[in-house]
Formats: C-alpha cells, sequence, structure tokens
C-alpha cells in the first residue's frame, strides 16, 4: 500500500512540475481616424509599398525587451500572434489608401506595374525597461523614402519618431507600440500628402 500510495504522490509531483504555462498572443491595434486629404499631384500615381525592412526580432513572433538599454530578453509567456513587420506594412498599405493621396497603393507582391516605390525601415520598434524594470518605455524609429520608378532616384525620405510611456509589462508595451504606430502613420500621412502638393 505505501508503494502505491509512493508512486501516485510521484506521478502528481512530476505532472505539476511538467505543466506549461500559457503563452499570451498579442496583436497591434490601431483605431485610425484619419479624414481623406484634398487632391495632390500624386494622385495619378501608382504607389507599390515594399515589405518594411526590420531587425530580425520583429521578423517573428517572440516579443523581445530591453533592460536599461544593455540586455535584449525575451518574454517567456508572451508572443506577437502576427509578425510585427508585415503587420506595419499592412497597416501603413490601409493608412495610405485611407487617405486618397495616391491612385491606387499596392504591396510589393503585386503584379501591377507601379510609378512609386514607398520603402519603410523600422530602426526601433521596442519595450525598455528602466529603474529595476519598475518603469517601462517604448521607442518606435520609422523611416519612409519615396523612390521614382522610373529614375530610380529618391524623391522624398524622412524618419519619425515616438516614445511614449507603458505600463511594465508585455501588454502595456503592447498598448503603447499601437499607439506610437498610430502617430507615426498619421504624421507620415500628413508628410507624404505635404510632399506631393
Amino acid at each position: 500500500m505505501k508503494y502505491i500510495l509512493l508512486l501516485i504522490s510521484s506521478i502528481f509531483f512530476f505532472t505539476a512540475c511538467s505543466t506549461k504555462q500559457p503563452v499570451t498572443e498579442y496583436r497591434i491595434y490601431l483605431k485610425t481616424d484619419s479624414s481623406k486629404v484634398q487632391k495632390t499631384r500624386c494622385k495619378d500615381k501608382t504607389l507599390k509599398i515594399y515589405n518594411a525592412f526590420s531587425s530580425n526580432s520583429l521578423n517573428s513572433l517572440q516579443m523581445n525587451y530591453v533592460e536599461n538599454n544593455l540586455i535584449e530578453s525575451i518574454y517567456s509567456q508572451s508572443q506577437w500572434a502576427q509578425i510585427p513587420s508585415k503587420v506595419i506594412t499592412l497597416e501603413v498599405l490601409k493608412e495610405l489608401n485611407k487617405l486618397n493621396i495616391f491612385k491606387s497603393v499596392q504591396l510589393e507582391t503585386s503584379r501591377s506595374e507601379s510609378d512609386l516605390l514607398l520603402e519603410i525601415n523600422i530602426e526601433d520598434f521596442m519595450q525598455y525597461f528602466i529603474k529595476g524594470n519598475k518603469e517601462s518605455y517604448v521607442k518606435a524609429i520609422i523611416n519612409f523614402t519615396l523612390i521614382d520608378t522610373n529614375t530610380r532616384s529618391v524623391l522624398f525620405s524622412k524618419t519619425f519618431v515616438q516614445k511614449i510611456e507603458a505600463q511594465p509589462n508585455a501588454k502595456g508595451g503592447v498598448v503603447a507600440l499601437s499607439k506610437a504606430l498610430k502617430n507615426i502613420l498619421i504624421d507620415s500621412g500628413k508628410w507624404l500628402k505635404e510632399s506631393c502638393q
């Protein structure tokens, strides 16, 4: 009887130790409310958006963060539901289609010809922890470059920066990064409109 009780308690012990914690998946969520703009000289131009260039960490589902500007780590119980660089590219596409600056806006995978190309370079899109991980903020730095397809020359280029305080956890980082991206989309849309006037 002792052996049976010992065997049952051992099974419960090892089962409890091997239980995995569920991983929470986060999505970038934007509520954009930009209004359509007036006609510009780009209105008869077609635009193709290249997939965003970024670090390897933004091309995967793993969610990274930085401690004290020195150590980059990965959340073990949280991850992205979608690859951030692809989501950012799609959000730029949606925003530009909504703003109606160009005749049409397509992704680089489209077979259609285009007059202009838009390159997106994500220089930073990360959560940072400071003061012994008691406080955090996010930093989003994205560069946009508009290129003439025929001449391959750069028409306009600008970098947009957002730094926003965040709750010191994964969810807080996602909320703040979503807000930072929304601000960059609005600012870059205004910039493209002004550049095309």
